[in-house]
């Protein structure tokens, strides 16, 4: 018996998929109060070097990478 086949799409975030990303993270505790994730995709999409993935599974937004640097490095005040 063979597995089932999984698709996972993945592309760069795009401007329309930003509040269903931080809809994730939020669902998955990965947003802190003194972050403003939008804010960090935001910031890490204006970086020459840097971007934020998503996986889409059946069009709906997946999997979601983080942005390392600002947001990431930051302590709670």
């Amino acid at each position: 018996m063979s597995a089932p086949a999984h698709d996972l799409a993945i592309a760069p975030i795009a401007d329309a998929d930003v509040a269903d990303v931080v809809a994730l993270w939020q669902r998955c505790g990965l947003t802190r109060p003194w972050n403003d994730p939008s804010g960090d995709i935001a910031f890490a999409r204006r970086g020459p070097n840097s971007a934020v993935l998503i996986g889409r599974h059946d069009g709906a937004i997946v999997a979601a990478s983080i942005p390392r640097g600002r947001a990431a490095d930051s302590a709670a005040p």
